[in-house]
């Protein structure tokens, strides 16, 4: 596979600026710039934004420093007003947190720092860590995880706790059981997700849910990687192999990844046919809203085809948005809203020409997004102390959960337009959240008060 990516890598400045005239992606206003001399190759080893407008990276770039001779150089970057300007630094962390776009943490060389003024500011922070950490993330200012490699006869997932912005960590009451095969785990693979104060961790088929910024935890099998529109909805994508052909599957999550269905969906060809050599994302702030692209050789040419593809009802269908962005591959997709979209990218040439981010600049993505949202629903009477009734349209069956005032599930059931009555009398006084969610992963929110 690695030599399959290097190939993808192996283009011309020339082409590179043909491709971007062409193209909706456009470089950042602000420059952000690398050492060009003499590097050899790049890649982009991590992409985050914890929100609009703010974008930090992790690179890692080859030099060449003579014949036969390399070194390598990892740094880190960041912007907090939407690419206008740019810090970097010099740093090869293990792992990087943030909250917006000047405070954050990384993991550096077995120690933790932290900044509050973007890149250049990190600092020491005098904590002892109890344990070598690889993996931590940070809900705000005062709460994060973190967590070590899982020892290979571990029967608990161990996840460590801070509430002190990290001068103190310890580990979480209840750990998650941990079952299988008794292998050696790493904590890089997880895939980290987060919407509000829910979090996921996946390794394997492994998938660890929490709620509350990681007091408590959930574990539940998920098909592959999973990403998340919403608290409650996702998709997931795997392969599996019939003989001599490879299958590929899209499930999707209504329940925060609890339990997943096997979807069937269209698209534009091969989709899902290149496995490692595609990424896909959920975008913010739009309902059932998902990207996917990938890029593949054109024939008995070096350079490679890139397609960005989205689906607007929740994985079922997709349409292709642009297929001519051909000489650079993108190891990295983030949208930080349905309007802002931020690809990291890989290299070969060392030219300066060669961009580090791209945004989109279409407008494609913002389209459709006010006539997909779904009408409001009321529920009437409010206060009630039994049954509520939700008045509004339903797109056929849709799925109903009542939560308390913790965030407990408390019910769930199908409702629709012919049976729409949500019976509260077992439950006891007090604030409700109920969000119903249609087949295309658009959720509709309501409160509702119980009195006795």
């Amino acid at each position: 596979m690695k030599k399959i990516l290097l190939c993808l890598f192996t283009m011309t400045s020339v082409g590179l600026q043909s491709t971007l005239a062409q193209s909706p992606w456009v470089l950042p206003p602000g420059p952000l710039e690398y050492t060009p001399t003499y590097t050899t190759q790049r890649w982009l080893q991590r992409l985050v934004s914890p929100g609009p407008n703010a974008l930090w990276g992790q690179v890692q770039q080859a030099l060449q420093t003579g014949p036969g001779n390399r070194t390598y150089q990892t740094w880190i970057f960041n912007t907090a007003d939407n690419g206008q300007s740019w810090q970097k630094a010099d740093f090869a962390p293990t792992d990087l947190a943030a909250i917006d776009g000047q405070n954050a943490w990384l993991l550096n060389e077995g120690k933790l720092l932290r900044t509050t003024s973007g890149v250049t500011g990190f600092t020491q922070l005098p904590a002892v860590l109890p344990t070598a950490f690889k993996s931590i993330h940070f809900f705000n200012a005062t709460t994060g995880i973190a967590l070590p490699t899982t020892p290979k006869d571990a029967t608990v997932w161990p996840i460590y706790r801070t509430t002190d912005g990290g001068l103190s960590w310890a580990l979480v009451a209840n750990l998650p059981g941990r079952s299988g095969p008794p292998t050696q785990f790493d904590v890089k693979s997880y895939i980290k997700k987060k919407l509000d104060n829910h979090f996921w961790l996946t390794a394997g088929s492994t998938m660890l849910h929490t709620m509350d910024e990681g007091l408590t935890w959930t574990v539940a099998s998920t098909p592959g990687q999973a990403y998340f529109s919403d608290p409650l909805n996702g998709l997931s994508y795997y392969s599996t192999e019939s003989g001599t052909a490879t299958v590929h599957h899209l499930s999707r999550t209504t329940d925060g990844g609890a339990s997943w269905s096997e979807i069937a969906y269209t698209g534009p060809t091969n989709m899902f046919s290149i496995p490692g050599l595609y990424t896909m994302t959920a975008v913010p702030g739009s309902p059932g809203t998902y990207l996917y692209y990938d890029y593949r050789f054109l024939s008995a040419s070096n350079l490679a085809t890139g397609r960005l593809i989205i689906s607007r009802d929740g994985g079922s269908s997709w349409q292709l948005l642009g297929s001519s962005f051909t000489s650079g591959a993108i190891q990295g997709l983030l949208p930080l809203s349905p309007t802002e979209l931020w690809a990291g990218m890989n290299g070969e040439t060392g030219l300066s020409s060669e961009p580090v981010v791209m945004r989109y600049g279409g407008t494609i993505l913002a389209s459709n997004t006010a006539s997909t949202l779904p009408a409001p629903l009321a529920a009437y009477p409010n206060p009630t102390s039994a049954q509520v009734q939700l008045t509004g349209t339903f797109s056929g069956t849709e799925q109903a959960r009542v939560y308390d005032a913790t965030g407990r599930l408390c019910q769930q059931q199908p409702v629709s337009g012919s049976q729409s009555t949500l019976d509260l009398s077992r439950q006891p006084a007090g604030l409700y959240q109920i969000k119903v969610t249609a087949t295309n992963g658009a959720v509709r929110h309501l409160r509702v008060s119980k009195v006795q």
